[in-house]
């Protein structure tokens, strides 16, 4: 059990004496514990000066394409899951190339595409191979351990109506796996609007459990059935699912609301993380600002697709190595830095963090691992500390 599910499960016995005052702590008919905190400024600023930053152009072992995953092990090594080559590329706490594994094709450490990477209890690196619907596991010095298939866990039959296939979400302990079933629009809707239905199942060895289905986002009815391909366009700044996965627990928010559920690894939910507030509205000035940036990338928005009234609340979760879950607040068109609000493992505490503009992949002993692209797209990997 996760320090976080262990936490929500404890603590109506056990007072947490170090539990913040703007917390409030209740449950529902059900049992469920319901953490609600109140809004606050992010005044918490993690330094843009990197510890370390990897990347060099012409250098193939340190240039980088379509970077998946970034995380760092227990000897202080980082992993680059670089989907472009596909590769996993070792280095060293100093940034120096220590070995490159992987590559395109059907061979038992080959990759058809390298989508994700985790670490695994023990520093145990499983990649997804999206492709082939496969899981590849390697040690932590990067030799091939074995393959297995998920294939067999996602349903072939796809149902009427626009739908997104089926994939792999993650791996809980145990042999356990995350999937999502077919991504559906649903017919019917609101004002021209239709909603996009997601159903979660967990894997088991035994048995699949259905966690639920989720509200994902909303598409625009747009024109005539008689027209398919002009008829839907997506909403701008539309609501998305958002997940993070450990041993035995599973966080998700739907995206509309500030509000992240935690379910525990047979699929029930086990708590609420919900703060006291709404995402901020959407103005004139996000809406020009969005329709400005999308016809300078020549992809100019539709005069008829509307805009929602807020923001998403999340556009990402990420849980760190020792348990904190971090949860990144959807940014607005002129944002240039991250706010994020990090929960300890017990839920009882939080930090406002601003985190620079890069993409965070992973956290773990007090450093975050990611990357940023220059103005030409090149991609370079950097740790920043955390601080306190």
């Amino acid at each position: 059990m996760s320090a976080f599910t262990a936490a929500l499960a404890l603590a109506c016995s056990a007072p947490d004496l170090n539990e913040q005052p703007d917390l409030v702590t209740v449950r529902d008919s059900l049992g469920v514990r319901i953490v609600t905190y109140a809004a606050g400024p992010f005044d918490d600023t993690i330094s843009a000066v990197p510890l370390l930053t990897i990347g060099q152009e012409g250098q193939p072992d340190y240039e980088f394409f379509r970077i998946r995953s970034v995380v760092s092990l227990a000897s202080g090594n980082v992993v680059v899951a670089n989907s472009g080559t596909p590769e996993l590329r070792f280095y060293g706490a100093d940034g120096r190339h220590l070995r490159t594994v992987g590559r395109r094709g059907g061979g038992p450490a080959e990759f058809g595409f390298l989508s994700t990477l985790w670490v695994r209890p023990g520093d145990t690196l499983a990649v997804m191979d999206a492709r082939r619907r496969r899981v590849v596991y390697f040690d932590s010095a990067g030799t091939f351990a074995r393959g297995e298939s998920y294939a067999a866990d996602l349903s072939r039959l796809p149902p009427e109506g626009g739908c997104a296939y089926p994939n792999l979400m993650g791996l809980l302990g145990n042999g356990v796996r995350l999937t999502r079933g077919w991504q559906c629009m649903q017919l019917e809707g609101r004002d021209g609007k239709r909603p996009i239905l997601t159903p979660i199942i967990l894997v088991r060895p035994d048995r699949q459990l259905n966690v639920g289905v989720f509200t994902t986002g909303w598409i625009w009815e747009r024109g005539s059935p008689t027209n398919p391909r002009d008829y839907y366009a997506l909403i701008p700044f539309a609501g998305d699912i958002k997940y993070a996965i450990g041993d035995e627990s599973i966080y998700l928010s739907e995206g509309s609301h500030l509000e992240i559920m935690v379910f525990d690894a047979h699929g029930q939910r086990s708590g609420v993380l919900r703060e006291d507030s709404a995402p901020p509205r959407v103005t004139q000035a996000d809406r020009d600002a969005y329709i400005a940036e999308r016809a300078a990338a020549k992809r100019p928005h539709p005069e008829d697709v509307p805009f929602p009234e807020r923001f998403p609340s999340y556009s990402r979760l990420v849980l760190s190595y020792e348990g904190e879950l971090w949860a990144q607040r959807h940014p607005r068109p002129e944002d240039e830095v991250q706010h994020w609000v990090v929960f300890s493992p017990s839920g009882q505490k939080i930090r406002r963090v601003v985190v620079p503009d890069i993409t965070v992949e992973s956290v773990r002993g007090g450093r975050i691992y990611g990357h940023r692209s220059d103005s030409l797209g090149i991609q370079t990997v950097v740790v920043l500390d955390v601080g306190h």
